[in-house]
């Protein structure tokens, strides 16, 4: 529902779901540091500000592609799903979002 009707009553229901999976990624890391999960928490976090209009949970998920990027992550996943919050920051850092996605075909 969230690329074809975002603004849909169903969706908007759901909501808090995407914070269901922050819980779930937070207590896969509880367990173990892992990258990719790191990083596919982040995009739920910011699916979820982006939708809910939760700044502090934007921030949350750009401050985490930001120390991921600065750390030279090289897990594809990872990178898929850097250049997929920044396509997402406002204004979109599109350039950001492509040097990322580059990086996993090297």
């Amino acid at each position: 529902l969230r690329e074809n009707a975002p603004q849909s009553p169903q969706y908007r229901g759901q909501l808090d779901e995407w914070l269901a999976v922050v819980d779930a990624y937070d207590r896969s890391l509880a367990i173990e540091d892992n990258v990719a999960v790191r990083s596919s928490r982040a995009l739920a976090l910011m699916n979820y500000g982006v939708d809910a209009d939760d700044e502090a949970r934007r921030a949350e998920a750009l401050a985490e592609v930001e120390r991921g990027i600065s750390s030279d992550v090289r897990d594809p996943r990872a990178l898929l799903n850097y250049g997929s919050v920044l396509t997402l920051t406002d204004p979109p850092r599109l350039d950001e979002a492509l040097a990322q996605w580059r990086r996993i075909l090297e």
